[in-house]
Order: C-alpha cells, then structure tokens, then sequence
C-alpha cells in the first residue's frame, strides 16, 4: 500500500468488491479480497473486509496517511439499504422471513452485539468510513456510485489503470429495480435519520 501510494477504502455495496479484485490484480494482495459471491474471482487477502479509513490512518500513521492518495465510493443510503437488505438474502446472511421493512427495523437499531447484524459494515453509513473522529473528511477522492463511471475516470488516470471499474461481481438488488419502490414513509424516515450524515456530507435525498 505504502509503496503503491494509494488506498482505497471500501465501503459496502458500492461496488468495493470489483475495485479490490481489479486492484488485487494490479498492484497485490493489499487490496485482495477472498469473500467473493464469484469464487473463481478471489485473489489473496492480507487485511480485514471494509476498514474504516480512520482504521487505516491509525495503522499508518497520520503522515503516511497524509502523503497516501486515497480514494472512497459512497452511495444513497436508501440505495444502499436496499441493495444491502438483497446482498444479506441472497447470502442467507438474514432471516429468510425477514421482510424489507423488519430488516430496516433491525438494521437502524443494530449494534455490535445484534444478531446478524454485529458486523461494523453492515450498520455503518459511507461517511462513517470517510471521516475521522471529528467528522472531518480524510479521503482524498469521493466518488459517487450514481456517477461511478464517469467519476472513477479520474482515479483511473491518477493509479494508471485505465480499466479500473469495468468489473461487476456480487450484484444482488434485481435488474433494473428501483430502490424507492422497497419503501413506504416509515422506513425511509428511519433510514434517513440513521444516515442523516450521509445526506448531510454527500447531498443525497430520497
């Protein structure tokens, strides 16, 4: 990583899997990942699933971190609840009778100690991966998912990889479904006020 230059902190469901095989590929085992729907896809992992880029300043150093070109995707919170909510299902990760609602329900109140839900990206929100404790944002490039493509072009140019973000692996959420179909007024509340940083920081609405 240090010798690279680069990090990138991967935040769940918004394609992180694909940019860490694709960096894997490249540029080693740093940024591999081994849990991969597509199995044939997995490459060497040497560090835990979805550091926090606080995480990985504190295992860095604040001045590594500081000459580090760090890079992050965040998506719409409603977004990512959604396709979270399919992701979990179709790893039988939750309950099969886990409506959309229930698993909102469970996920807005979840902690380290909740079942099925105990992991830290499961409940955090994309600002919680890109500030630091005082809320201050520690990443030097935010992508938005909405505009992935187009977005990515510039990380591309600055790591050298001009095919970075043309992988797709671990899609859950059914082709072409629109995630404000999944919610009626109590659960969008919910997740809104769960991610109220994440609209706040990034501009998102539902």
């Amino acid at each position: 990583m240090l010798k690279n230059g680069f990090w990138f902190v991967d935040v769940p469901r918004t394609s992180s899997t694909s940019i860490r095989i694709e960096l894997a590929k490249h540029f080693g085992a740093a940024y591999g990942k081994t849990n991969v729907i597509e199995k044939d896809q997995a490459v060497p992992q040497l560090l835990p699933d979805h550091m926090t880029a606080q995480t990985m300043r504190d295992l860095v150093g604040r001045t590594a971190w500081a000459n580090l070109y760090s890079f992050a995707i965040v998506r719409n919170p409603w977004d990512r609840v959604f396709s979270l909510f399919n992701y979990l299902r179709k790893e039988n990760d939750i309950p099969e009778e886990w409506s959309f609602s229930e698993f909102v329900e469970h996920m807005v109140t979840a902690d380290e100690n909740s079942a099925y839900l105990s992991f830290h990206a499961l409940r955090f929100g994309s600002a919680d991966f890109v500030t630091d404790e005082t809320g201050s944002l520690i990443v030097t490039k935010i992508v938005r998912f909405e505009n992935r493509q187009s977005e990515l072009r510039e990380v591309a140019q600055r790591l050298q990889l001009p095919e970075l973000g043309t992988a797709h692996l671990q899609s859950a959420s059914p082709t072409g479904a629109d995630f404000r179909s999944a919610y009626d007024a109590k659960t969008r509340d919910l997740v809104g006020e769960r991610f109220k940083l994440d609209i706040e920081l990034f501009n998102y609405e539902f």
